[in-house]
């Protein structure tokens, strides 16, 4: 029997959640949690005792709770962050998510990103070898903090080179972001998890 993928919803409003959880219902071995009522200054409620494997969140939660904007990555570093946008947001946070879910998205679309990021997938995503030796090290200079420049002098290649390992990364990981890299670095144990935001602060 498969394992159960965890997964944690946080919205306010009690007709999207009600529409998540209904397309969710379509995955097999789906443990669905949806968390409505969001304290201004405490984010713990949200971990419990669960180990979430995706966690999708609005992004007004995040402006409305400071603390959980602080601390997002360091609470759920193996899990999948999705944001799901019900208004129009700011590159940078949405910078902070592995995917974005839109409201206006058909079934389809939403079932697909789901579908990625279950537990059975997520395990064949982490146990094969995504990336060559080189990416991986240009990966976790990346997650450091490192500019282009510094990763070549480092690793004595080219700017343009270091340039086209990074658009490599990308393309194969289906990543943009260098917060979403980390995370998705942290959920495939290239980098650990205490190093995994040093760069991006």
């Amino acid at each position: 029997m498969n394992k159960q993928s965890n997964i944690l919803l946080i919205e306010p409003s009690s007709i999207v959640t009600s529409g998540i959880e209904n397309i969710l219902h379509q995955l097999a071995a789906v443990n669905f949690h949806a968390c409505k009522n969001i304290p201004e200054h405490d984010s713990d409620c949200f971990i419990e005792s669960t180990n979430w494997d995706i966690v999708i969140i609005n992004p007004v939660v995040i402006n409305n709770c400071p603390n959980l904007r602080k601390n997002l990555h360091k609470q759920f570093h193996n899990a999948t962050l999705i944001a799901l946008l019900t208004n129009l947001y700011d590159r940078g946070l949405c910078d902070m998510f592995q995917e974005c879910i839109y409201l206006n998205d058909d079934e389809k679309t939403i079932l697909s990103i789901f579908r990625k990021y279950t537990l059975q997938n997520k395990s064949k995503l982490q146990n094969s070898r995504i990336l060559s030796e080189r990416e991986t090290e240009v990966l976790k200079l990346l997650i450091r903090g490192d500019s282009i420049k510094e990763i070549a002098d480092k690793l004595y290649i080219s700017n343009h080179t270091a340039l086209s390992h990074r658009r490599n990364i990308s393309e194969k990981l289906g990543i943009k972001s260098v917060a979403a890299m980390a995370i998705y670095a942290v959920a495939a144990k290239i980098i650990d998890p205490k190093e995994s935001l040093e760069g991006l602060k």
